[in-house]
């Protein structure tokens, strides 16, 4: 049991932190980026076609229940 926690340990220790933490930071950034152009073709498509009536806020109906 100790020998497998301090080889758990070694790999914590061994693990760039800064390299974690820029993955982290970048996959934030790309879900918030995707969310936000997703909103985008949505305003775009309901201003120039006339499908979305309601607005964004029946296009987020059926998501939100």
């Amino acid at each position: 049991m100790k020998n497998w926690l301090s080889t758990i340990g070694q790999f914590i220790r061994r693990i760039n932190w800064k390299m974690v933490f820029l993955i982290i930071a970048g996959l934030i950034s790309i879900t918030i980026i995707v969310i936000v152009a997703t909103f985008g073709v949505l305003l775009i498509l309901e201003q120039f076609d006339g499908r979305y009536e309601e607005g964004v806020a029946g296009v987020m109906a059926p998501m939100l229940g």
